[in-house]
């Protein structure tokens, strides 16, 4: 029995927006599979609290007198398009039996 290591290549990006560093990874792997992840860094971002919020806010944590950091998400949508060199491509996909050797 034989065993190899998978390779994978990894593409990335880094975006800086406002206070945040998005960090994007597309790996291509030798069975054909494709992952695509997020990592997201940065400061909080804050707010001051309203007037009738006072020191509890409903959306939010005080993390200083007087500074909200306001609960919020993060929402992403991704395409990767398949016409590389074109658009002549072909997809194959071919199933591998082992041979019978008492044939």
């Amino acid at each position: 029995n034989e065993s190899r290591r998978g390779r994978e290549l990894v593409i990335s990006s880094i975006a800086t927006v406002v206070n945040y560093e998005y960090l994007f990874y597309w790996r291509l792997k030798q069975d054909g599979s494709i992952d695509y992840e997020i990592k997201l860094t940065g400061e909080l971002s804050t707010n001051l609290p309203s007037a009738v919020e006072g020191d509890k806010p409903t959306h939010g944590t005080i993390v200083s007198p007087g500074v909200n950091a306001q609960i919020h998400q993060h929402m992403f949508c991704a395409r990767l398009d398949m016409a590389v060199d074109g658009h002549n491509n072909t997809v194959s996909e071919i199933d591998v039996v082992p041979q019978d050797i008492n044939a």
